[in-house]
């Protein structure tokens, strides 16, 4: 059995967040709250792994040996956000927190993920002779 574990990653900062202008909401400036030094971390995984194997000794030196190894064994259903490669920007992407499209505003959020692989085994034979 095992576990393998994956700490937190930074995947941005909230320099670019913007809430509305106070004066003109149709406007959008710097959310004076967070800044470039306000990262974004990815949450911690966790992944669970199992292996059985057995062995039967069988007649003139022959052997038959079964493998079972399972994947993900509690089933974990997680995100997995992670941090993009190059100059695209692309693990984080900015949302508008308000209701009204007309207003300016946006926070940024992560934004590139995949999902976890659900639980899932494999069983191997080998006869040796």
């Amino acid at each position: 059995a095992g576990v393998n574990y994956r700490g937190s990653i930074i995947l941005g900062n909230h320099g670019s967040d913007q809430i509305p202008d106070p004066n003109n909401p149709l406007l959008g400036i710097d959310d004076p709250k967070v800044g470039l030094t306000d990262y974004i971390y990815s949450p911690k995984q966790w992944k669970t792994v199992a292996s059985l194997s057995y062995t039967f000794k069988l007649k003139n030196r022959q052997s038959l040996q079964l493998d079972l190894n399972i994947d993900n064994v509690m089933n974990d259903q997680d995100v997995i956000y992670t941090a993009g490669t190059g100059s695209a920007g692309q693990s984080i992407t900015y949302v508008r927190p308000l209701t009204s499209i007309s207003q300016q505003g946006r926070v940024t959020v992560p934004g590139l993920f995949s999902y976890v692989t659900p639980r899932n085994w494999t069983l191997s034979a080998k006869y040796n002779f």
